[in-house]
């Protein structure tokens, strides 16, 4: 049975950390980016090219990431990918041919989000 050094738990210990930093920096440039595509977003309809299910057990929503294709105001033709949370009994509503809401930053319009309301949230 092999010993632990010092320099090989130190090793370790600053990947476990250095992965750490990493997936938080992902999940806030994540964050930060649908943040600014709500203050500042572009509205615009969308037509669903493609819907693809994320793991999420057995619920009554489900995780999807919808492909998207729109026209930005300049006339360019655009197809960005967005994650979104969906009823079960909303997904007749969410099938490829199907418009959808979005909203996509004028300078960069690959960056979108699904301009729907949340399901998990209540409804006042």
């Amino acid at each position: 049975m092999e010993i632990f050094t010092f320099s090989r738990y130190f090793a370790y210990t600053m990947a476990i950390l250095g992965f750490s930093l990493f997936t938080f920096l992902i999940i806030k440039t994540m964050k930060t980016d649908a943040g600014e595509i709500k203050k500042k977003g572009t509205r615009q309809t969308a037509t669903i090219v493609d819907i693809t299910a994320q793991s999420g057990g057995n619920s009554a929503f489900i995780n999807v990431i919808i492909t998207a294709r729109f026209v930005t105001q300049d006339q360019k033709k655009i197809i960005a990918k967005a994650p979104t949370v969906i009823s079960v009994l909303d997904t007749a509503k969410y099938q490829p041919g199907e418009s959808v809401p979005i909203k996509y930053l004028s300078d960069n319009p690959q960056k979108i989000i699904i301009d729907i309301p949340s399901p998990l949230q209540k409804k006042k």
